[in-house]
């Protein structure tokens, strides 16, 4: 790994770790899927904005990525701190174009060096998203790192 994917990896981990201590115990991590095989970059982030909306209606913050898969659908990592109901969570998002499914697991760790050594896997899991599009566009701009 070059010098610069491992300040984006650090970074990246570090805001994970920061979000998870600036919010614990409330932490939640949400992978989210398209009903279709959506390919559209700009169309899945159109698409998140209804997403966005409601967790800050709902006072919350989140911090994520997005990962591309092999087959070419965006699917998107989320952590926020807010609670929703799972299966009115399901059926708010399945009415706005997103897939049946969800994946919705509460984080759990409390706010000292204990806690934060419970994310530390989370944040790594989460990173590795961000460096395989990072990998990817770098690569496709001909340019190797």
């Amino acid at each position: 790994m070059s010098l610069s994917l491992r300040k984006v990896r650090y970074a990246f981990e570090s805001g994970i770790l920061s979000f998870c201590l600036r919010y614990a115990p409330a932490v939640y991590f949400w992978s989210l899927t398209f009903a279709e095989n959506l390919e559209d970059e700009v169309e899945a982030k159109r698409r998140f904005r209804c997403v966005c909306d409601l967790v800050r209606r709902r006072g919350g913050q989140y911090y994520g990525v997005w990962e591309k898969q092999k087959r070419g659908a965006w699917h998107l990592h989320l952590l926020v701190n807010v609670y929703f109901e799972w299966h009115w969570f399901q059926s708010w998002l399945m009415a706005r174009g997103w897939g049946s499914q969800l994946y919705v697991k509460e984080v759990y760790g409390l706010p000292s060096a204990v806690g934060r050594a419970r994310w530390v896997p989370l944040a790594r899991y989460m990173s590795k998203y961000l460096l395989k599009q990072r990998r990817s566009i770098v690569e496709d701009s001909g340019h190797v790192t």
